[in-house]
């Protein structure tokens, strides 16, 4: 596994709205640098309200009702099913303590709680019985991850994590869609450590979302998203 033993200085960034190149998708994203187990995660957070406002309602997984341990198929929620395999080829898992430091490997998000979605590399894939219109989650120990989108009409695209390429931190991602409905998710960990937990989505289609500017003029004085797509990270969305 790639090393997650550097650290560098601390620098926030939140981009809570704006809309992909060549793609209906809203995202929304923020990222908290060094972020300690518990909280707060000021920007993650931010860009978590801001998705729930615009996707509402969503079903959301927290995954504390899975059992802890390596799964092949697991359906967390009514319609999603997560599959994949880590870096060497076994099955992902359902952990409740990070692997290494909470910055560096992340943990557990949800309030109260343990268990998380751990990724040992490799990737996850999220695959829904009916076609979402919303997506997204918490992910720790960010570092040169990527997610697969891929919609309803057989087309896809990739959306990248890290917009800082900052070794050891959290971020929240999510996208919704006004054009095309979303068949399944695909998170590409590659060779890095990741943990996902609060995953939340909404089925259908819905009476549409705020327009990009509008949380726009929240993010003065933040870095953009005009050098993210050229990091390594990102994330397949695929249409159904």
């Amino acid at each position: 596994m790639r090393s997650k033993s550097i650290l560098l200085a601390a620098s926030a960034f939140a981009l809570f709205a704006v809309s992909p190149a060549n793609a209906a998708l809203t995202l929304y994203q923020g990222t908290d640098q060094s972020p300690a187990q518990g909280g707060p995660w000021t920007n993650s957070d931010a860009a978590a309200a801001a998705f729930d406002a615009a996707a509402a309602p969503t079903t959301k997984v927290t995954f504390e009702s899975q059992s802890v341990g390596s799964f092949s198929s697991l359906s967390p929620a009514a319609g999603l099913t997560i599959t994949g395999v880590d870096y060497n080829g076994a099955n992902q898992s359902i952990a409740n303590a990070p692997l290494c430091t909470y910055s560096l490997c992340g943990g557990n998000i949800t309030s109260g709680g343990a268990n998380f979605l751990s990724l040992y590399g490799g990737q996850a894939t999220f695959s829904f019985s009916s076609a979402v219109r919303a997506f997204g989650m918490y992910v720790g120990g960010q570092q040169i991850s990527s997610i697969n989108v891929a919609f309803n009409n057989g087309t896809d695209q990739t959306i990248f994590l890290d917009p800082n390429s900052y070794i050891g931190q959290l971020g929240f991602i999510g996208f919704t869609d006004t054009s095309n409905l979303i068949a399944s998710v695909r998170l590409n960990a590659e060779n890095d450590i990741l943990a996902v937990d609060d995953v939340r989505f909404a089925v259908g289609r819905g009476g549409g979302v705020p327009e990009p500017a509008a949380w726009a003029l929240m993010l003065s004085g933040f870095g953009l998203v005009g050098s993210a797509m050229r990091r390594r990270r990102a994330l397949e969305v695929t249409y159904a």
